[in-house]
């Protein structure tokens, strides 16, 4: 008797569970999990800051890793969030804790919205245990909407960091506002644009991959090498 199958794609599957995609030249395997109905999916993993201590990417002036460098960048401390793949439930006190340290200013670049939705108690948390502190928000995956303030606010971090201040710049993934602002950072400190784009990514894989950040990095170090 011919076998009926629940979905179109289940007829597919062979009898070990898996499935040949005659296309593909390497003749490989591949599992097919959205057709096994009658099996339950499991739960996304949940990353916790137990699990995932909050990672800051230091940088040392010319860029290198360096973890007593001034210039550091990570993501949303108290982050909780559901990914596709994984879960974000971090603890907020423990975060702030892990970075909390004399002569230290924190950047935050989340939007008000973000900050309410992901990080609950997070603005509270820092105005009583962080002294310095710099609001600059930028909407996710955009550039930064005014220049000068930006230039503004680069201008101040180094500064910060000539009279032996560290700087912790955080958005909400950690990836693309916060290694674009610590990216601005070393040319601030005369690092070269490339290098500054280099090493931000070195630091940490994935970061500053948005075209209309990277375009405005670079016309942020063609203004800055024109003031200077």
């Amino acid at each position: 008797m011919k076998p009926r199958y629940r979905t179109p794609f289940e007829g597919l599957i062979l009898r070990d569970g898996q499935t040949k995609d005659s296309r593909m030249l390497s003749r490989r395997y591949y599992w097919h999990r959205w057709t096994r109905s009658d099996d339950a999916m499991a739960p996304p993993p949940v990353f916790t800051s137990a699990s995932h201590p909050l990672s800051v990417a230091w940088l040392s002036r010319e860029g290198s890793p360096d973890a007593g460098g001034p210039v550091g960048f990570c993501m949303l401390p108290g982050r909780r969030k559901a990914k596709r793949a994984h879960e974000w439930r971090r603890d907020l006190a423990a975060d702030v804790a892990s970075i909390k340290q004399d002569q230290l200013c924190l950047v935050t670049l989340c939007t008000e919205a973000e900050l309410a939705r992901d990080s609950p108690g997070f603005q509270q948390r820092i105005e009583s245990e962080v002294a310095c502190r710099e609001h600059h928000p930028i909407k996710d995956k955009r550039r930064p909407h005014d220049t000068r303030a930006f230039d503004e606010l680069i201008a101040r971090l180094v500064a910060r960091i000539e009279n032996g201040w560290r700087v912790v710049v955080h958005c909400n993934g950690g990836k693309g506002r916060s290694a674009l602002v610590a990216a601005a950072v070393l040319i601030g400190l005369k690092v070269p644009y490339a290098k500054a784009v280099a090493c931000v990514r070195a630091a940490r894989p994935g970061s500053l991959r948005n075209p209309l950040q990277i375009w405005f990095l670079w016309m942020f170090a063609r203004r800055w090498s024109n003031t200077s």
